[in-house]
């Protein structure tokens, strides 16, 4: 659509879950007006774009710090109808960050369930002509490591999810993990230590 699409928790208006389209021309970017997608406070957003179905799906942490997600479709420079609020965490949920991996054709979340400090992703496929989506089982991706902080991207060339965290039972030092989707799991390989360095957030 040429769109890009921005999710946030509104401070000025009760700290509501709320979308705005943007559209880039040259160096310059116009907004349209800015959606409220949930009337209750949010954390942690993050947004990404579900290329064959054409739909933006936005995660988040709700006010109890549950993970939660939201599917629309952009149109103009405004949304459709956003769908029915479907949770893939429930727990204390922190550093959402969402990809698409366009191989399978799922929605990858990975973040921190911060009550064990454990990383773990959450896959969702987003049912084809609508705004629903649906989650399998979340895995872990730290191993026996200790997850503070949670950044991701998708490989498009090996087809993998990167995922990098803050490894406290290091000294902070950063990790890696690479995992590859399995239906509605993911399977992941050995976290490894890409730099001796403490980190605070990243992202990849």
């Amino acid at each position: 659509n040429g769109k890009v699409v921005f999710a946030y928790s509104d401070f000025g208006n009760s700290r509501y879950g709320t979308a705005v389209v943007g559209t880039i021309s040259g160096s310059t970017i116009t907004f349209g007006t800015p959606v409220v997608f949930q009337s209750a406070r949010v954390d942690w957003c993050a947004v990404t774009y579900d290329s064959a179905n054409d739909r933006i799906v936005v995660c988040f942490a709700d006010g109890g710090a549950n993970g939660k997600a939201k599917v629309a479709q952009v149109i103009g420079t405004g949304f459709g109808t956003f769908g029915t609020l479907t949770q893939f965490h429930g727990g204390n949920t922190q550093y959402i960050q969402a990809n698409y991996d366009s191989v399978s054709g799922k929605i990858v979340i990975s973040y921190l369930d911060s009550t064990p400090n454990h990383g773990k992703v959450s896959i969702g496929q987003v049912t084809s002509g609508t705004t629903n989506i649906t989650f399998g089982s979340d895995t872990t991706f730290n191993g026996s490591n200790n997850c503070l902080t949670v950044a991701s991207a998708f490989d498009v060339k090996k087809y993998r999810v990167l995922v990098a965290f803050r490894n406290s039972r290091d000294s902070n030092r950063s990790y890696d993990v690479v995992g590859q989707i399995n239906g509605t799991s993911i399977n992941f390989g050995t976290p490894q230590k890409f730099t001796n360095n403490a980190m605070g957030e990243c992202q990849v």
